[in-house]
């Protein structure tokens, strides 16, 4: 079993693999996720302004529209991401694992909620 915890301690979120898991639209602003297990879970919309997800496993994840401004994506694993429309301003994609050039990206627009 994981736990996703804010600075605090306070458990946010509880799952068993993070494979698959839904956290479309959640409030992760912040959070340390450093090395976490995220394969193929749904972000999308989600907020993760300012969280470090720095070497965290996201293979196939779903990054749709994710608010990643200033967030810590250093060594993260990003094969298969699907992260069209995910705004990158100001994170730092030192050390990626993955080529951001085959990670679909596209820039910000307006189709986002």
């Amino acid at each position: 079993m994981n736990e996703i915890r804010d600075k605090s301690g306070k458990v946010l979120f509880t799952y068993y693999d993070g494979q698959g898991s839904d956290f479309g639209f959640a409030d992760l602003r912040g959070l340390d996720l450093t090395e976490c297990d995220l394969e193929g879970a749904d972000l999308s919309n989600a907020n993760l302004e300012g969280a470090n997800l720095q070497r965290g496993c996201l293979y196939w994840a779903i990054l749709f529209c994710a608010n990643l401004q200033r967030a810590n994506l250093s060594g993260a694993m990003l094969r298969g991401a699907d992260m069209k429309e995910a705004d990158l301003r100001g994170a730092d994609l030192s050390r990626l694992i993955r080529k951001l050039a085959q990670q679909r990206l596209r820039p910000v627009s307006s189709t986002c909620a």
